[in-house]
């Protein structure tokens, strides 16, 4: 198993989530896209004022305080980015008294690794899946499909919970939404920001996420249990889910060439 992406290191012997990394690349995008903005307009003014007879030195100046200031902008912009995206899904809370079963598995998983525990919401589709996004106060929420929640067994909930409170614990999930933030942003100019079908990249960040998992319950059969359910759905993409930035970040990524056949593959081994 193997990932080249920069925002994963070893952690227990396998891949795991480097924060300072993914903020940094995060980041990193939001600047590059505003230099390049700022370049571009500087071209635009520094041949306006070539036209105007302008000295160069004063188009040279002008030019620097352009691009100084999209940096600027961008830091703001990615300062603001990451904020709640609740609004994407028609949540309905999952009520303790109605759901204990969910409501002790959070609980108890959020304590075992440290974590205070997360808003635990429901979509209504009949698909098996899950995603943690951030709420309002970039507070995160743990969002499972009613298939979830009706299909699976104690220990098939279990493996799921635990991977995506991981993932929760790690920081990655309000980095993420800074990312989907970027991508909504780049993505009314250019639509290659934002995919349109699964990679390699991203089922290397899947394998990653599902060896999280395994490190809290120590029992990957389950997580196997539960990716051979979802695959015996048939299709497993859910038009009722929402996709475009969010497709790559649920259990099964909503996309209709997924498949988690090398994810059960690589589990087995453990």
């Amino acid at each position: 198993m193997s990932t080249r992406h920069s925002v994963f290191q070893y952690w227990g012997g396998v891949r795991g989530f480097d924060p300072k990394a993914g903020t940094f690349e995060v980041l990193s995008k939001f600047m590059v896209a505003f230099a390049l903005f700022g370049a571009f307009a500087a071209l635009i003014i520094a041949s306006v004022i070539t036209l105007l007879g302008v000295p160069d030195n004063v188009g040279l100046v002008i030019g620097i305080l352009v691009v100084g200031a999209s940096l600027l902008f961008g830091g703001a912009t990615y300062g603001q980015s990451g904020g709640d995206e609740s609004s994407a899904f028609s949540l309905v809370d999952i009520v303790p008294e109605k759901q204990p079963r969910i409501n002790s598995l959070v609980e108890g998983i959020s304590a075992s690794i440290g974590l205070e525990m997360p808003q635990v919401s429901m979509v209504d589709t009949d698909s098996i899946n899950a995603i943690s996004i951030v709420g309002p106060k970039r507070q995160p929420i743990f969002v499972l499909t009613r298939g979830a929640v009706m299909s699976l067994t104690r220990m098939e909930l279990e493996a799921l919970v635990a991977r995506e409170l991981v993932r929760i614990r790690s920081g990655q999930v309000q980095i993420e939404a800074r990312y989907r933030s970027y991508r909504r942003l780049i993505g009314r100019f250019i639509k290659s920001a934002v995919p349109q079908s699964f990679t390699s990249e991203m089922l290397g960040r899947d394998l990653a996420r599902d060896i999280g998992a395994v490190t809290v319950t120590r029992f990957p059969p389950a997580l196997v249990d539960l990716l051979e359910k979802v695959a015996s759905q048939g299709s497993l993409f859910d038009a009722n889910l929402p996709a475009s930035v969010f497709s790559e970040y649920y259990l099964v990524p909503n996309f209709p060439d997924v498949s988690v056949d090398e994810r059960t593959i690589e589990l087995r081994k453990f």
